[in-house]
């Protein structure tokens, strides 16, 4: 995910601005901001694979960022 989203915000999205869709708001603001809460469903996910690998629980933490609807 990391790659592909590196690709929009640094290729896609400023090639998208240069031909005047705004930064701000819809669309990019949009992606932009799905792409920020995609990042916290990973970092959520991988704390709780620290946990449950440590036998500290977070499996519960790990199904809902996992299957969250952003």
């Amino acid at each position: 995910m990391a790659r592909c989203h590196g690709k929009e915000e640094n290729i896609l999205f400023p090639a998208l601005g240069k031909t005047g869709i705004s930064g701000e708001g819809a669309p990019i603001g949009v992606m932009l901001n799905d792409h920020d809460r995609g990042r916290e469903h990973i970092r959520v996910m991988r704390n709780a694979l620290r946990q449950l690998k440590e036998d500290r629980g977070g499996a519960e933490d790990f199904i809902k960022a996992a299957t969250s609807i952003y």
